[in-house]
């Protein structure tokens, strides 16, 4: 072992160092490795050696101690290997001194130098990955753009749309990738520029499109109104879509001059609609437009006076104008807008949808909502020809039902679901959603950013109807398939409810008098205690003490009160029912919610006092 660095057991030991560092101790391959290396004169070490001591340190985040090895390794064996520098490329990117990003960019000149057309995609993409790894943008946008030269360059070497569609697919995830970095309206504005000037004509249309999607996040109007200068003056016709952005930018910022703004501009392409139909508009992906232009040839004509060319309003633009004037309860126009579209026949999309319910609710005709959402959806047979419904939606029918059972009225129609049905509907739904790549976008739809609200609406309509097991149920539902605890109103609700249920077994004249005097403080100060009984059991059963509670994630803080609760709701039904009857009542709202298998607490009714 004295001359191993010397010997063929090079590679053996190098082979004995990848494992231990990966599987074992990295520190520990590290020390052996360097103890190793010192044992023997620089100029005997086999090539094996160096390279896996190289790698080693860069990737345990030692890059100028990678680069020396690196560097001797080059010295001893001329013949240069690339996936050592690339490591150590990589090792500079990951670190976040300003320096070794500097270093890396070095490295990368003196790679693309070195490599010259042997380089390929995989070492361009690497190389990109790594300045988006180190959030350099201006780097960033260089290898991108180098990038996209050299794949110029093998383009003519295939043909067929396949190999079309794939190379699309890779420009287009890289273009994306690089958007990352645009954390602001200048940075976005430099990317988009960057683009426009080095990727053809037919790709420009997506590029604009993604600049007015940045100038809606960042709220900048101005900016958006100069996109689509600059793409009438580039002969790109603004689509509806350009259009309808430009109307959001502008209502975000909720200044009155740019609603002003908005508004007539809205209301002139609605009268362009009116005028002249709306052409119909494939559901193409980005993609397969790009791929179907490139084969086509097809070339953008400027227009005359396409500046002051205002297209016709699509089901986007009505969905936004209506919800607009709807939220400043200007009903004419809403109404208007509502006949102007029926007359069209423009078929509904998510958020038109979403506004008509929304309207049908606030009137208080709550049998409607849920005849728009049943006539343009159909979740139960995975949306086929149907609307796909957004969080929102979803979000509506519970608001609908809410406000439905508390009108007496509307209550005795017996019109809408049931709380049950409208929880099986939800979780329908999210079975088709939750593994969609936007699926958060949904849920925050559908629950808000923290859950709160949906959970307080939907065990408001499980207390309209005194359903105890459907309540224990649905609060189960929310952590499981939405990670949403019970908030501070939803616990209320729920408090009211169990007193409510509690009081069966008052007489007649106790029941009427509930919520006036005191018995419904009496009812609820009951529930309060036995709730803190259970609670207080529960900690000393855990041995949960105060600094024991203060170290709990919020993950297992919720879990904590959520079984409290599973467990509370069980003691105030076997205050009703008889014991073996719960368990059943828990199943049966199971199996109608269509969850039969679902863990509703961490004790059953034989364990609960």
């Amino acid at each position: 072992m004295q001359i191993v660095g010397r010997t063929t057991n090079a590679g053996p030991r190098a082979k004995y160092y990848k494992y231990m560092f990966s599987y074992i101790s990295a520190s520990r391959a590290l020390k052996e490795w360097e103890a190793e290396h010192s044992s023997e004169p620089q100029d005997g070490f086999k090539a094996q050696h160096l390279e896996v001591g190289a790698k080693m340190h860069a990737y345990a985040g030692h890059p100028d101690r990678a680069q020396e090895i690196m560097n001797e390794l080059n010295r001893l064996y001329p013949e240069w290997s690339v996936g050592v520098a690339m490591a150590v490329f990589r090792s500079y990117t990951r670190s976040e001194s300003d320096q070794h990003v500097a270093e890396a960019w070095k490295m990368y000149k003196m790679m693309r130098e070195h490599l010259g057309t042997s380089a390929t995609m995989e070492h361009y993409d690497s190389w990109f990955s790594g300045f988006l790894e180190a959030r350099h943008l201006p780097f960033a946008k260089i290898v991108f753009k180098d990038t996209i030269a050299f794949s110029n360059t093998i383009v003519d070497k295939h043909t067929g749309s396949d190999l079309s569609r794939k190379k699309l697919e890779k420009l287009l995830r890289r273009l994306h990738l690089l958007y990352r970095l645009g954390d602001d309206i200048e940075k976005m504005t430099g990317i988009i520029l960057l683009a426009i000037s080095i990727l053809p004509k037919d790709y420009h249309s997506h590029l604009f499109r993604d600049w007015m999607k940045s100038a809606v996040v960042h709220q900048a109007p101005e900016v958006a109104a100069q996109i689509l200068e600059m793409m009438g003056k580039r002969g790109l016709e603004p689509a509806p879509f350009h259009f309808n952005l430009l109307l959001r930018t502008l209502l975000r910022t909720g200044e009155k001059r740019n609603i002003l703004r908005a508004e007539n501009l809205g209301w002139r392409m609605v009268d362009t609609a009116i005028k002249e139909p709306p052409r119909t508009t494939s559901n193409r992906d980005a993609i397969d437009a790009l791929a179907n232009s490139e084969r086509n040839g097809t070339a953008h004509q400027r227009t005359e006076q396409l500046q002051s060319h205002i297209p016709p309003a699509n089901v986007s633009t009505y969905a936004l104008i209506m919800r607009h004037h709807y939220n400043n309860f200007q009903w004419e126009h809403v109404d208007y807008l509502a006949r102007k579209l029926k007359e069209s026949k423009i078929r509904p999309n998510s958020a038109l949808m979403t506004i008509l319910m929304d309207i049908k609710c606030r009137q208080g005709r709550y049998d409607e909502v849920w005849a728009i959402y049943q006539s343009s959806t159909n979740v139960r047979d995975g949306m086929a020809g149907g609307v796909f419904p957004d969080g929102a939606a979803i979000r509506c029918l519970w608001k609908t039902l809410r406000l439905a059972l508390g009108d007496d009225e509307s209550r005795e129609k017996g019109v809408l679901p049931t709380p049950r049905e409208l929880l099986a509907e939800t979780v329908a739904w999210w079975n088709l959603v939750r593994n969609r790549h936007d699926a958060e976008r949904f849920k925050i739809g559908f629950a808000g950013a923290d859950g709160g609200a949906i959970s307080g609406l939907v065990m408001h309509c499980f207390s309209y109807t005194q359903d105890l097991p459907g309540s224990l149920v649905a609060l189960h539902v929310l952590r499981k398939r939405f990670g949403i605890f019970p908030s501070d109103q939803a616990a209320s609700i729920l408090q009211k409810q169990t007193a409510w249920v509690d009081l069966r077994r008052e007489s007649a004249a106790v029941k009427q008098s509930f919520g006036r005097g005191d018995s419904h403080a009496r009812a609820l100060d009951r529930m309060g205690r036995i709730y803190d009984v259970l609670k207080k059991q529960r900690f000393k059963k855990h041995n949960i003490t105060p600094d024991v509670y203060a170290q709990l994630s919020k993950t297992e803080i919720g879990d904590l009160g959520l079984n409290l609760v599973s467990e509370f709701i069980r003691v105030v039904l076997k205050r009703q029912h008889p014991p073996e009857q719960i368990e059943s009542m828990i199943d049966e709202a199971k199996s109608q919610i269509k969850l039969p298998y679902l863990k509703t607490g961490d004790m059953d009714i034989s364990q609960v006092v």
